[in-house]
């Protein structure tokens, strides 16, 4: 194995041990192949999580390929799994969180590096499509496991219910909003770019702020102070929802699943 390689890799994956072990997992590097093929073993919470996969695409992948351009691909090994620790809810839930945000960190991206009177990026569209798509299904997501069991079996759960709906009704309008400003945008006027920057800038707000309600309280709530038997409830039907959407998921951007 190339030590510089090897240098290069750990120092990727070293970025990404902190997120993957919060959630009781671990990820090690196991060889580098001479075409640039990075395999790593998967430990603890990721061996057997509903989201293993996303935790290898949208996570350590797409991190290693944007950061290191000799890298072809990644595959993962399961190591062991954790004996007494299963994966949490918070685990199922936040790789879905996190790649949502990630994509408005990209668009961002995107719509700053355009110079004046430049056209609209086709990529922009191919964007909002799947953003479309990645929005609809977190909230579904929640609105069809989470949702439920707060209503059902947590006396308190009015409240937090009644704000994540109303977030879910705002976000879809800050899309919408999102939607129309690159419908409308012009390579000419300065305030149609301004409108769809802002625009942007105001899902981002908004998803931020849902997303860092739900961290705090509602999953931790869940986490915490469901009973074992209605928790494993919850996992498998998470479970079943990432199942779900990996395979209705059309195919995008680069040929990869989002």
């Amino acid at each position: 194995m190339d030590a510089k390689r090897r240098e290069d890799v750990e120092r990727v994956l070293d970025q990404m041990r902190p997120w993957i072990r919060s959630d009781g997992g671990d990820v090690s590097l196991v060889d580098i192949s001479a075409r640039g093929v990075v395999t790593v073993r998967l430990e603890g919470n990721c061996v057997g999580c509903g989201a293993q996969q996303m935790t290898l695409d949208d996570g350590i992948k797409s991190v290693m390929v944007s950061q290191l351009d000799w890298v072809t691909s990644v595959v993962a090994l399961e190591g062991e799994a954790q004996a007494t620790v299963g994966p949490g809810i918070r685990s199922l839930l936040d790789q879905d969180m996190a790649s949502t945000e990630a994509l408005l960190v990209e668009l961002d991206d995107v719509l700053l590096s355009m110079e004046p009177a430049d056209p609209l990026p086709e990529q922009v569209n191919q964007w909002l499509t799947h953003f479309d798509t990645r929005l609809s299904l977190l909230m579904n997501r929640e609105e069809q496991c989470v949702f439920p069991v707060l209503r059902d079996f947590l006396n308190t759960a009015s409240g937090p219910v009644a704000m994540m709906t109303r977030d879910h009704t705002e976000l879809k309008q800050k899309n919408e909003e999102l939607r129309a400003a690159a419908e409308a945008f012009e390579p000419w006027n300065d305030a149609a770019r301004t409108r769809l920057r802002d625009a942007g800038r105001a899902v981002t707000r908004q998803l931020s702020s849902h997303l860092i309600k739900e961290r705090a309280s509602v999953i931790e709530l869940l986490d915490r102070a469901l009973p074992d038997d209605l928790r494993k409830e919850v996992i498998q039907d998470l479970q079943r929802h990432e199942a779900a959407r990996l395979a209705l998921i059309p195919t995008t951007r680069e040929g990869a699943k989002p």
